[in-house]
């Protein structure tokens, strides 16, 4: 267990930025260098990253369950979540010396929240039958990179893994295979033209994937955004911001591709 102590008003975002977090985040990815990848370092839920970072907006992505609850779900579910950390020995709150309140949490854990507290460098959403998903990956020393995969139900499961291993389990997210054939789409949108559905817009319809891929490139000074459509043929269509305009186009699978591995050759 690690101890921090941490006035009683401040966030656990205090504890993720000490220096304890800082040395077992290090040692993770030490081990993580003379182990087989991906490195699977622990999974959590919407409520535990909630309950550990304060907010919301410091734990999403999030699925749609712990998202739907009344404020007063919310607090339950987050109690209940700290409950059973502690019983497991995973988290606990106490008081130190001079009466400030202190809080231990798991280095696994310590070290998990330390490494995610990095900005992404790739952002995907997709959109699917059984609901949404995301695919975060966020930059490390040594070459490493950060997973993040996120869950309809918000499970957020953490891997250390190498970049050019990650290419088929991008696809999988995306749905695209290389070898999918392009749909037959062309069509420029406003915004207007895609708050509700109507014959212009509903080859949008009926899709198994839907992806908001976001992707920076260092030395950008803005990051890439491309849509991702896959329809129930298994056939591919691009979907960009052209001025005020969305441009969707069909393109072959191999295009998608490409698009990662040009990402992966800039990083």
């Amino acid at each position: 267990m690690t101890d921090t102590s941490t006035p009683a008003e401040a966030p656990l975002l205090d504890l993720v930025g000490s220096d304890e977090a800082r040395r077992v985040a290090e040692d993770l990815l030490a081990t993580a260098g003379s182990s087989e990848l991906p490195l699977e370092i622990g999974t959590l839920t919407d409520e535990e990253l909630v309950a550990y970072l304060g907010s919301e907006d410091a734990a999403g992505p999030m699925g749609v369950w712990y998202t739907a609850l009344v404020v007063e779900a919310k607090e339950l579910a987050q109690l209940s979540t700290l409950r059973a950390l502690t019983a497991r020995g995973q988290f606990r709150q106490l008081a130190d010396e001079s009466g400030q309140e202190a809080y231990q949490l798991a280095e696994p854990v310590l070290a998990t929240l330390r490494l995610r507290s990095t900005e992404p460098r790739l952002s995907a959403q997709t959109a699917r039958d059984d609901g949404p998903w995301w695919y975060i990956l966020r930059p490390l020393e040594g070459g490493l990179w950060l997973r993040e995969v996120v869950t309809p139900v918000g499970m957020h499961s953490f891997h250390l893994v190498r970049l050019e291993s990650e290419e088929e389990l991008f696809l999988t997210v995306v749905g695209v295979g290389a070898d999918a054939p392009p749909a037959e789409v062309s069509a420029d949108l406003t915004p207007e033209q895609l708050e509700e559905k109507t014959p212009a817009n509903s080859f949008l319809e009926g899709c198994t994937h839907s992806t908001s891929l976001m992707a920076i490139v260092p030395g950008q000074p803005h990051p890439d955004v491309l849509n991702i459509h896959v329809s129930s043929e298994g056939k591919v269509f691009l979907g960009r911001r052209i001025e005020d305009r969305m441009a969707f186009r069909g393109a072959p699978g191999d295009v998608v591709v490409d698009t990662w591995r040009s990402w992966v050759a800039a990083q």
